[in-house]
């Protein structure tokens, strides 16, 4: 399915890879699930940044080892999680100023 979605919007040959959880049959946060990042593209968790409008999503990255880049939409509060995020955005915009520093 996730193959049809990229052929399907014209990015086939865009990404180095296409992961997908379907690989370990289970989903996030499970850190099977962030482990197939470094797994697929051979470089350390701490190379990886991981950039979601989901705090969840970026909490479980963190405790995996990842730079996250939390896109706090429409102001939104951060789950009490217990994780420390590396930065937050208000907009995709916003994470240029970042990456450029």
């Amino acid at each position: 399915m996730l193959a049809a979605e990229v052929e399907s919007a014209g990015l086939r040959g865009v990404f180095t890879a296409v992961i997908s959880a379907d690989e370990v049959k289970i989903y996030k946060p499970s850190p099977r699930v962030f482990g197939l990042v470094s797994q697929h593209l051979g470089v350390a968790d701490s190379a990886i940044a991981f950039v979601s409008s989901n705090f969840w999503d970026i909490a479980g990255a963190k405790t995996c080892g990842f730079w996250t880049c939390w896109v706090k939409r429409c102001n939104l509060p951060e789950d009490k999680l217990g994780v420390r995020l590396d930065v937050t955005v208000d907009t995709l915009d916003g994470l240029i100023g970042v990456l450029g520093e």
